[in-house]
């Protein structure tokens, strides 16, 4: 019996699996580059974040957020940022939609208000330099006194018109207009 062969191919395979296996690991985890300072900023709403996404000035990622905690009736979030990227006491911490999907980033930006000093590492940003997450349940919830007056009926048929019209049955504008007004 020869085993040497399989063997052989076996090892190649595990050795292969591993390294892709660590590759995988390596991008979604997504280190900072370069050493890095730590922060934290207070919030009144934080949905959707969450640990390791990223944090980012200007659009551009430099850091990423270690944890979400609650702090009394506070959520607070430790991040880390390159030293390279300088905050100071005016920083506005914000969380902001990344995708269409709902991930969420810490976005940072000076603000026009507060000291122009740096932060030093480990500070906190307080809660009044915070813009919580945007919840976007609040704003359908705000449209159901609207919902519930109106028609499903003429609904429908508004829909279809936008729809039609929007597909160049010019007929149907006349009607939309009718049924807008």
């Amino acid at each position: 019996m020869r085993f040497r062969g399989p063997l052989i191919g076996l090892s190649v395979f595990m050795v292969i699996a591993l390294a892709m296996t660590w590759l995988v690991y390596a991008t979604l985890r997504r280190e900072v580059a370069g050493s890095t300072y730590s922060y934290a900023a207070m919030f009144t709403d934080v949905t959707g974040l969450r640990d390791g996404d990223d944090v980012r000035v200007a659009g551009v990622r430099v850091g990423r957020v270690e944890s979400v905690a609650i702090d009394g009736d506070l959520a607070k979030v430790e991040f880390q940022v390159q030293t390279e990227q300088p905050l100071y006491g005016n920083t506005i911490a914000s969380i902001t939609y990344q995708n269409i999907v709902g991930q969420r980033y810490l976005g940072l930006s000076l603000g026009k208000t507060g000291s122009t000093d740096r932060l030093k590492p480990g500070s906190v940003i307080p809660v009044e330099q915070t813009e919580p997450s945007f919840d976007i349940g609040m704003l359908l919830h705000g449209f159901e006194p609207l919902f519930s007056v109106l028609d499903p009926t003429e609904v429908d048929n508004l829909t279809d018109g936008v729809v039609k019209s929007l597909q160049g049955d010019t007929g149907s504008i006349v009607g939309l207009v009718d049924q807008t007004s």
